[in-house]
């Protein structure tokens, strides 16, 4: 098939093939006449064929011009058509959004935000992957996730970032747990999430600046904060934890918060740098970032 045919030919076919007019079809389809006399030569030097008879008054479709028509308008309206339906499912808000969340923060926060945006939008359908922060970059790169919440800034070509939460950070321990005012922190027995957990790290430079920990007391290390709860209810063990993840406990009095001096984790919002966000995703991430505020 030779090239050179497109759809800007095929639409200023139709309309000087239905006014029989280039002057009305320029006005029809808003440029210049010359653009559209230009248009018709091209498409009549592509088929090899003249399609329209012109005279000073008068236009007239040729043999194949009239086949011609009688070919491509059903074609030309269905592609329309298809074209309409296609914009209107790309800007409905409908279809599914995947989410990449740390598992904690997932559970407790992000799952019951998306809940109340479901309500909103009733359309929308959600999976939400509970991953480590790594994960959540990587498969954005890939083009897996719509978006992420990680609990550390990316700074990086093509992705957007935003601080969408402040965690309140807290030292806990089991409420039956004998505690002094005393006590050195750094020789505090501690359940981690892991050896150099940055929570703890960050909370011992805190109240100690100069202090060296190297000889940090861990009883035990589990990367999972559930697991780190579950594990200070039965032992009298220490640990330093957002306060949205020992929320409950400490509503039902089975861990307390030892005073200390404030400290705070950020989470962030992140996405691919796209000129068209997705509707649906923008939809979403703009709901989230003002349930979070």
């Amino acid at each position: 098939m030779r090239n050179g045919l497109n759809f800007n030919h095929l639409e200023c076919f139709l309309s000087v093939a239905k006014t029989l007019n280039f002057s009305a079809s320029a006005k029809e389809l808003k440029i210049a006449q010359p653009a559209i006399s230009k248009q018709i030569k091209s498409l009549e030097e592509f088929f090899q064929q003249q399609l329209f008879n012109r005279s000073k008054h008068q236009v007239t479709l040729t043999p194949f011009g009239k086949k011609l028509l009688t070919e491509l308008s059903p074609l030309y309206n269905e592609l329309c058509i298809r074209v309409e339906k296609t914009l209107d499912e790309a800007s409905s808000l409908k279809g599914e959004v995947n989410i990449g969340c740390l598992q904690e923060i997932g559970e407790k926060v992000i799952s019951p935000l998306l809940s109340k945006v479901k309500g909103k939008y009733p359309d929308l359908s959600f999976n939400l992957h509970l991953l480590k922060g790594d994960q959540i970059n990587s498969l954005l790169k890939e083009g897996q996730l719509s978006f992420g919440i990680v609990a550390k800034e990316i700074i990086q070509e093509n992705m957007r970032c935003y601080k969408v939460l402040d965690e309140e950070i807290v030292l806990v321990t089991a409420k039956t747990t004998r505690t002094t005012k005393d006590e050195d922190y750094k020789d505090l027995p501690f359940v981690a999430y892991r050896r150099d957990d940055p929570l703890l790290m960050n909370f011992l430079k805190i109240h100690n600046p100069k202090g060296q920990f190297s000889r940090i007391n861990l009883e035990f290390i589990v990367n999972s904060h559930k697991a780190m709860v579950d594990i200070l209810q039965d032992h009298p063990f220490y640990a330093v934890l957002p306060k949205l993840s020992v929320e409950r406990e400490l509503k039902e009095g089975r861990l307390k918060v030892i005073k200390s001096k404030p400290l705070k984790s950020s989470l962030y919002l992140i996405h691919l740098e796209q000129e068209y966000l997705d509707p649906k995703v923008d939809v979403v991430i703009k709901e989230i970032r003002k349930l979070l505020k």
